[in-house]
């Protein structure tokens, strides 16, 4: 029965075997199309801002004409000890290791292959759970605040459908690129306006939202602040990465990369960075699908933490 362990062997095998033919038959090659090639190659690299010290150990090679067989079929390093092989190998004399079997196929998991729209697909991952929880911190905040009003209707609680228009608005302004625009340019009624905004609720209901909108107990924040800087929100973040790593089953490539979400706010771990887009922010560690382009985990990386030490409690989960 045909497998791809015995494929690739078949193909290393028959690789070896071209590359000892041609050592046996010892082919002669045209001294000054090797000239030629190397020259084009040493103006190609002349062109690139970085290279690699791979890449040079290659080209000093090619020019003294050392090319030994096992040169063809791996190269080292930057450290010049690490070997890394070009091909694959899977001998028929060893499995495969457990750690390396795949033992569900990549893609949706049974908890969200069935949703088709988008409406549902965004209850998936922001579900009641996490919407509860922000009404509850925000109805808290609320009460402490009410007392400042002259009319109690002026701060009336909030409820679940309420703050599902409230995010439904905020995504509408990102739809209409609306960031940098006033608020009263969004409700206004002289017909400049949007519609939908008005509709959804009122201008100062809105603004009372976003000053209210709460993801945690105010009470107990300074205490859990003292070891987690996500404490304002980490009970609604910790939900949402549960969803994104329950929604969705890896492929066997996936990479670990960081990111810079721009943000101007107040924060004790926001990072400047002259190099990127947006220069100030909040550096975020990323697990991706390497192949089908999915997050399933995301961190916080602090600038006083080594990021070495942050990948390692990320991606161990410490």
């Amino acid at each position: 029965m045909w497998s791809y362990e015995s494929e690739q062997a078949r193909l290393q095998e028959l690789l070896e075997l071209e590359i000892l033919n041609d050592e046996g038959q010892g082919i002669a090659y045209d001294d000054h199309s090797d000239t030629d090639q190397s020259d084009e190659e040493e103006d190609r690299v002349e062109q690139q801002n970085e290279n690699s010290d791979t890449e040079q150990d290659i080209s000093d090679d090619e020019e003294m004409g050392e090319e030994s067989p096992n040169s063809r079929l791996s190269f080292y390093g930057k450290d010049k000890v690490t070997r890394w092989r070009k091909v694959v190998s899977h001998p028929k004399t060893r499995k495969t290791r457990q750690m390396n079997i795949v033992k569900r196929l990549p893609g949706s998991s049974l908890t969200t292959r069935n949703l088709r729209e988008p409406l549902e697909i965004w209850e998936y991952f922001f579900n009641d759970e996490i919407l509860d929880i922000i009404v509850e911190c925000t109805n808290e905040y609320i009460e402490s605040v009410r007392n400042n009003f002259m009319r109690k209707r002026d701060a009336t609680p909030t409820n679940l459908i309420e703050i599902r228009a409230f995010i439904g608005v905020i995504y509408m302004a990102g739809v209409y690129h609306a960031n940098r625009l006033n608020a009263e340019d969004l409700w206004s009624n002289d017909g400049s306006g949007v519609e939908i905004f008005r509709l959804a609720m009122s201008l100062q209901r809105f603004r009372f939202l976003i000053r209210c909108l709460r993801f945690d107990s105010k009470e107990t924040r300074a205490m859990r602040r003292e070891t987690d800087k996500l404490a304002p929100i980490r009970n609604v973040f910790d939900r949402f990465v549960a969803n994104c790593q329950n929604g969705f089953h890896h492929s066997e490539f996936v990479t670990v990369d960081e990111m810079l979400a721009g943000f101007r706010g107040k924060c004790s771990f926001r990072q400047y960075i002259p190099s990127k887009p947006n220069k100030y922010g909040l550096k975020i560690l990323a697990l991706c699908d390497a192949k089908l382009f999915y997050t399933s985990m995301i961190n916080f990386a602090s600038f006083k933490t080594s990021m070495w030490l942050q990948g390692l409690r990320f991606l161990f989960g410490r």
